[in-house]
């Protein structure tokens, strides 16, 4: 008799079985092009997590995002969002529920992510396939103690993606509205050629007011964060797809390969091939 898979699988744990402030966590197979385009919300902090494949979420604002192999979506509460499925993927999701510094400390940083918008980082995908597999291996069967050790690794995850948020100024020190918005122009256009006077524009500033605001809450030129947040891109998927420095080059809009692996060795003291 044939098998028929079903077009989500999903292996669920909810707050019978996890600790504060986890109100679910699970892994999702998406085996076909599938979606929802009605808007729904979350009363929880919500993070997606690539494992495989391709979806992409949008928001009512037009706002859209890939979730693809080691990228972390993060999606405000209560930020009305829907989805679809591009490549056939495999996904852990987070439902956070909210809560505060007395409390839970740093954690609740997570909660001071702007409130309008979705938020992406990119992460080693080794270590979002380690707790799949502990989510997978608690949702087969109960053990004691595996409550207390999927928390545990679940918290850790969480600190990761916190200090990555710091490291990328999607959190921290950064409170100037006009940073948010040069990162959100550059999270949308990661992928294309951004020029100084097209993200000062978007910011709402002139290019040499813009740049010296830039500098002074990131520490760096402008150009030189966007050159270093497409070369992290770039290496994380010279490790986790099987594109070549040449379509790395294109994909990210750099001039040209030589220049990528210019600028690629200057940042990690290795060719991209020796990555």
């Amino acid at each position: 008799m044939a098998i028929i898979l079903q077009p989500i699988q999903q292996h669920v744990l909810s707050q019978a079985f996890l600790l504060l402030p986890f109100v679910e966590v699970m892994t999702v197979r998406y085996t076909t092009l599938t979606g929802r385009r009605v808007m729904h919300m979350h009363e929880g902090l919500q993070i997606i997590a690539g494992l495989e494949g391709r979806s992409r979420l949008g928001t009512a604002s037009g706002e859209e995002m890939l979730v693809e192999k080691g990228s972390v979506l993060f999606i405000p509460v209560k930020l009305p969002h829907n989805w679809s499925i591009e490549v056939p993927a495999r996904t852990v999701q987070i439902l956070l529920s909210p809560v505060s510094a007395t409390h839970y400390g740093e954690l609740a940083e997570l909660f001071e992510l702007p409130p309008g918008r979705m938020t992406r980082i990119q992460v080693d995908p080794e270590e979002l396939h380690s707790c799949a597999e502990l989510i997978d291996r608690c949702h087969g069967g109960f053990i004691p103690g595996n409550s207390l050790e999927l928390t545990g690794r679940l918290l850790l995850l969480l600190a990761n993606l916190l200090a990555e948020l710091h490291r990328s100024g999607r959190i921290g020190a950064i409170r100037d509205p006009v940073v948010n918005r040069a990162l959100e122009y550059i999270e949308m256009h990661i992928r294309e050629k951004i020029s100084l006077r097209d993200i000062a524009q978007y910011s709402g500033l002139g290019v040499s007011r813009f740049s010296e605001v830039f500098r002074k809450n990131l520490g760096c030129p402008p150009m030189e964060f966007i050159t270093r947040s497409k070369l992290k891109q770039a290496a994380t998927m010279l490790k986790v797809t099987n594109l070549s420095v040449k379509e790395l080059t294109e994909y990210f809009g750099f001039q040209s390969t030589s220049y990528f692996c210019h600028k690629f060795k200057e940042l990690y003291h290795t060719t991209p091939k020796g990555r």
